[in-house]
């Protein structure tokens, strides 16, 4: 599998749109890998990590087309995670689609999905190209070619926030954005698991912050376990992102920060294939 992070960033993105802090002001000046969008990633070009407002743009720099992908993967339904306006111009006369983009998610996902269309009076063109699939905590579920497990994150209390399992052609990997460290029955769950790469949410940097989102000591703490658990190995990738400006960002002060740690800082456009055997 090949993962590409199209976007590595929080909510405001970095810089930030109203914002003047020391990395905000950094990342204007220096660009490159500084400049961060909002979290989204594709899988092997076939499968998308959740559909947010930056969604647009993300297509045009990197020349992806649309029309091509069926499925999609929401981990919640955060604005930056879940823009369901964008979505929704798939169908005519937006966009000139006839068969179903699969939306795959939590029960948020089908609330606000079937209460904007019914109240917009439009689920009779939007139900013929794109269909909304609600997946259960714990349980696989066939997507496209891959084979997904959603677990609980630790994030929204108000919302059900998933992390998922991914697997396809003998590799497996664990995506975890926007979660704390994991419940004790997630980590139960994951025992016989073997990753060949593993991203973590690392929105707080060098705060020792273990809740809502992860931090360099969290996410350490997180690939530790891992490894005791035998779920990871030295040939196990292992990569941070989703960063706040409130907290850093900067690409060369990230991989400072983690030196000897063994993980990879993810940036926007960076390509990570799974091949490490």
């Amino acid at each position: 599998m090949k993962i590409k992070y199209l976007g590595t960033a929080a909510a405001e993105g970095l810089p930030a749109l109203f914002c003047n802090c020391r990395y905000c002001t950094k990342a204007r000046q220096s660009g490159g890998k500084n400049i961060r969008t909002r979290s989204q990633a594709l899988l092997d070009d076939a499968l998308l990590i959740d559909f947010g407002p930056d969604t647009y743009m993300h297509a045009l720099r990197y020349h992806m087309n649309l029309t091509t992908i069926k499925d999609v993967l929401i981990t919640h339904c955060h604005q930056d995670h879940f823009y369901l306006e964008d979505l929704l111009t798939r169908a005519a006369p937006f966009g000139d689609m006839t068969d179903r983009m699969n939306v795959y998610g939590n029960d948020t996902l089908i609330a606000l999905y079937d209460q904007y269309v019914d109240a917009n009076g439009i689920r009779g063109n939007t139900d013929k190209i794109l269909h909304v699939v609600e997946l259960r905590e714990y349980q696989a579920a066939s997507v496209g070619a891959y084979q997904v497990i959603p677990l609980p994150a630790d994030h929204n209390p108000k919302e059900k926030c998933f992390i998922y399992i991914i697997s396809r052609d003998g590799k497996t990997l664990l995506y975890a954005n926007d979660t704390g460290y994991f419940a004790e029955e997630v980590w139960d769950f994951l025992r016989g698991f073997r990753f060949d790469l593993v991203s973590l949410d690392c929105n707080h940097v060098e705060m020792p912050v273990f809740h809502n989102h992860m931090s360099i000591p969290c996410c350490n703490k997180v690939k530790d376990r891992l490894a005791d658990m035998n779920c990871i190995d030295e040939h196990s990738k292992c990569i941070l992102a989703h960063f706040s400006h409130n907290h850093g960002g900067i690409q060369e002060e990230l991989e400072a920060a983690v030196e000897g740690m063994g993980f990879m800082i993810a940036y926007d456009g960076m390509e990570v294939t799974t091949d490490n055997r």
